[in-house]
């Protein structure tokens, strides 16, 4: 029945046509389906601007699917939520660990139109064997696509292949040129019902002609010669023409109003990116502005434009597993797969959230009992929230429907002490209809779908405006026009991206579904950035990283290489400039833990100080250094605010151990050799050192703290017999030391003066395995050698680390006096750069795992501090020549 034309040709020219003949087609009703919500804008925006106001009789369909949901014969069905998503590829997949990305993928599949049938027809059809990958793949899509018809069998992928019903007389599709095959299918079918006019931004004999191949062969066969070209003599815009010449190989001419900018990570590019977009805003009143990006940098350029006070469209919403309500969920329910370990609890509590009781409470009562893990260790305790856990765990099932364990969750959290869940997250999470699955899981798996349904909703963080800046990402922008564009994303290995062969489709099986392949990637990128350019009506600037988020060297690029090369391309570098910081509170903000800390976190324009940067002139700065405390800084920085800035108090550490934990076996070994040289002997000195610490209640046993003992006694006696057979005598321990060092007061306390052969050796105690550094003064974060030597009245003839080590015999690392002398201009200057940092307030956090494992400052820092601040972070480019 398809009696309609197909039109082709670049998009201002196909605007004109598209006009022309919608306005000459009086029968109605008739149908307009444009390739996004941003095509549907803009033909809107055309439709006015031209004059045909009048639209009765006209409907509008942003994708092919609501054209399909329309002409279906039944009612329109909700989408299966996330939840069930990850049910239904737990089924297919067995593994909690994969199951929300392969869900993902399978979804894909189907959204293509690839169903079981399909795949397995063409897996039989292959010349070649394809692999256990391959057949694997189609037993869990067969698997994934059985389950999810139980849970919803009308979907959008499903209504592609219902018979649409003859609803229009015609249908108008405007801006499609690389269909998949679902959509072809239907397509197709609809041809038999209706008629149909096609408007495509390529013809076959363009530049571009490979990437609509196959979507142009099949439109070729269904408008059987109906088919015209619309742009044969008029040319391209100027930044249209700009982008087909450079992405070509041609000679490149960039007309005025382009311009580049190179600019640093993190911040840094949130300052060029927020730049370009004001200096655009500012050109004239009414200029209209679109940012063009990809995924990843979507979300944070929204929120870096919204803290500028640039409204965008679209907003942005933050998921809920991204605050403490959805991480409160998400912990409690991994408390019975944790045993109900005590640290488990504690982060638990650290959120603030349900139960109002403090995480630091809670560990000075399990220090206290000696408590270990299990629910067992949770009664004894008597805390009102133990209560709660435990009818909590005594509901679980260990295998039941989600519904089931979504109910004994939504009892936990309905406890009304504490801060109590918002309602919009019960209405996100909590609704019946968002877990249909039927399918027994267990707790694990239960927990996936939770994480995926959290992932998935949230709260609006900052609302889209209509009129705002769009930020789109580069297929959303193609066919639409604005004054001007930003475009980001032009980095090496981004653009194009990197080809990754996917085992499960290699190349054969991925043209036998006519699916895209790895060789039409790069040209169909090209070509995507080539409308992007042709999008900017007036201006065009891109925005390019010089540096990666952990400072390292970018390149552009390649497509866009030789417009950077260009003379007359106006290129801009952005310095490195002051961070903004958030306001401190009076108080430090311990008490207020995880919540400020989540929110600081999601901020990526402000420093706060949950990121360690509370700057100079609030707080008291140190007058001068000690060598731990410059040892301290370095290993964290963060550590050492909340430690000697904030001065607060580190909750006691019940970590399960049979041995203390290094800082006090640390503790205990210097004060054991510091009793053996004031006089008393090696087993009083053990013994009194002992005393001073409730071994049995940090250990939970007599017998670990017996072995201790042994233990001690063992690793001081060595020390001992070491001094003897290298002919060291120890004159004294802790020796207090005072002076100035790089200009800076300082002060110390000397391990051990001792007298060798060689003359007075200054020693300092190291615990744990001996430094594989040949030259121990090059160990960036121990300072305690040179400063020894600085500060001692009478300078000593050697320096070393002594290393007391479980291994083995004592290691001494020893350094000369002249070494030392060598090596202090440097080390004077580290500890320089040291103090000015302290003094300035910049505290931010390590990421040293082997730090973290032992801190008591999480719940305020966060598990994982380093990845908070690489958000934040700025990379000062290099000065312009």
């Amino acid at each position: 029945m398809n009696s309609g034309d197909l039109f082709e040709g670049h998009w201002r020219t196909l605007e004109k046509v598209f006009l022309r003949v919608l306005e000459g087609s009086p029968e109605r009703p008739l149908a307009v389906v444009t390739a996004g919500y941003p095509l549907l804008e803009r033909v809107l925006t055309l439709l006015e601007s031209s004059g045909q106001g009048d639209m009765a009789g006209v409907q509008f369909f942003p994708g092919i699917p609501r054209l399909a949901l329309k002409l279906s014969p039944l009612p329109p069905p909700p989408p299966p939520s996330p939840a069930d998503v990850a049910a239904c590829a737990l089924a297919a997949l067995d593994d909690p660990d994969r199951a929300v990305r392969g869900g993902a993928f399978l979804s894909g599949l189907m959204e293509q139109g690839i169903g079981p049938a399909e795949f397995r027809l063409v897996l039989q059809s292959l010349p070649d064997e394809p692999g256990r990958s391959a057949w694997s793949t189609l037993d869990n899509l067969e698997t994934f696509c059985r389950e999810l018809d139980s849970v919803q069998p009308r979907r959008s992928d499903t209504l592609l292949r219902e018979k649409p019903a003859p609803a229009f007389r015609r249908v108008f599709f405007y801006g499609f040129y690389d269909l998949n095959p679902g959509q072809r299918r239907f397509v197709k079918a609809l041809s038999e019902t209706t008629s149909m006019h096609w408007f495509s931004p390529v013809h076959p004999s363009s530049p571009w002609g490979s990437v609509y191949s196959r979507t142009g062969g099949f439109l070729g066969k269904l408008f059987q010669g109906r088919r015209h070209r619309t742009d044969a003599a008029t040319p391209l815009s100027p930044t249209a023409r700009l982008g087909e010449s450079l992405l070509t190989g041609k000679a490149v001419s960039p007309p005025p109003g382009v311009e580049s900018v190179l600019c640093g990570s993190g911040i840094a590019f949130d300052a060029a990116l927020v730049k370009a977009v004001g200096d655009m805003l500012g050109f004239r009143p009414g200029f209209k502005v679109a940012v063009s990006a990809g995924s990843g940098d979507r979300r944070r350029i929204i929120i870096a434009l919204n803290l500028a006070g640039i409204p965008t469209n679209p907003g942005v919403s933050l998921a809920w597993s991204d605050t403490p309500f959805g991480r409160f969920l998400l912990e409690a329910c991994s408390l019975p797969l944790w045993n109900w370990h005590h640290l488990k609890i504690q982060r638990l509590l650290s959120s603030g959230i349900i139960f109002g009781q403090s995480a630091a409470g809670y560990m000075e009562a399990v220090a206290a009992r000696g408590a270990r893990f299990g629910e067992s260790a949770l009664a004894p305790l008597e805390m009102g929230f133990a209560d709660e856990l435990a009818r909590f765990r005594k509901d679980l099932p260990e295998k039941a429907p989600p519904a089931v364990f979504l109910k004994c969750l939504e009892r936990l959290v309905s406890n009304p002490a504490g801060t109590p869940l918002p309602p919009s997250l019960f209405r996100d999470v909590f609704d019946p209809l968002l877990w249909r699955s039927r399918r027994n899981v267990d707790l694990d798996g239960f927990r996936t779908m939770l994480a995926a349904q959290l992932d998935a909703t949230g709260w609006e963080l900052f609302p889209g405006k209509a009129d705002g800046v769009s930020v789109l990402s580069p297929e959303q922008i193609r066919g639409t026009l604005f004054d001007g564009v930003v475009v980001t994303g032009l980095e090496e290995e981004v653009l194009p991206s990197r080809p990754e062969e996917d085992p499960r489709f290699p190349t054969t099986l991925r043209r036998a579904l006519e699916m895209s392949t790895g060789d039409t990637r790069e040209k169909e990128e090209a070509f995507v950035l080539r409308q992007v350019f042709e999008a900017a009506g007036e201006r065009l600037t891109l925005v390019v990283r010089t540096r990666d988020s952990e400072g390292g060297s970018l390149m552009p690029s390649p497509f866009i290489s030789a417009l950077l090369a260009d003379p007359k391309v106006p290129v801009l570098r952005v310095r490195d400039y002051a961070p903004e910081l958030m306001p401190t509170p009076s108080t430090p903000p311990f008490l207020q833990q995880s919540l400020l800390a989540e929110r600081e976190r999601l901020v990526h324009r402000f420093f706060g100080p949950h990121d360690g940067i509370i700057g100079p002139g609030r707080f008291t700065p140190p007058v001068g250094v000690s060598a731990t405390m410059l040892e301290d800084y370095l290993n964290c920085p963060f550590r050492y605010m909340a430690r000697s800035v904030w001065k607060l108090r580190e909750p006691p550490d019940t970590q399960v151990r049979s041995f203390p934990d290094p800082g006090s076996h640390g503790r205990m070994l210097h004060r054991s050799l510091e009793l053996i040289l004031s006089g008393k002997t090696m087993e009083a000195a053990v013994e009194e050192t002992l005393g001073e610490k409730d071994l049995v209640a940090e250990l939970g046993s007599e017998s670990f703290a017996s072995n201790y003992r042994e233990v001690l006694l063992k690793r001081v006696g060595s020390v001992m017999e070491y001094f003897t057979e290298n002919e060291i005598r120890p004159l004294a321990g802790e020796v207090a030391l005072e002076g100035t060092i790089a200009g800076i007061p300082a002060r110390g306390r000397m391990d051990i003066l001792a007298e060798s052969p060689a003359g007075i050796i200054a020693l300092d105690l190291k615990t744990g395995s001996p430094d594989k550094t040949a030259n121990p003064l090059q160990k960036k974060n121990l300072f305690q050698l040179p400063v020894y030597y600085v500060l001692c009245p009478d300078r000593p003839a050697e320096l070393g680390y002594l290393h007391i080590h479980h291994s083995g015999a004592p290691v001494l690392n020893r350094v000369t006096a002249g070494q030392v002398e060598a090596e202090l201009p440097e080390v004077e200057a580290r500890i320089r750069t040291i103090f000015d940092r302290i003094r300035a307030g910049v505290f931010p956090p390590s990421g040293n795992p082997e730090i973290c494992r032992f801190c008591g400052f999480k719940s305020l820092c966060r598990i994982s501090p380093g990845t908070r601040l690489k958000g934040k972070e700025v990379h000062e480019e290099p000065a312009s020549p």
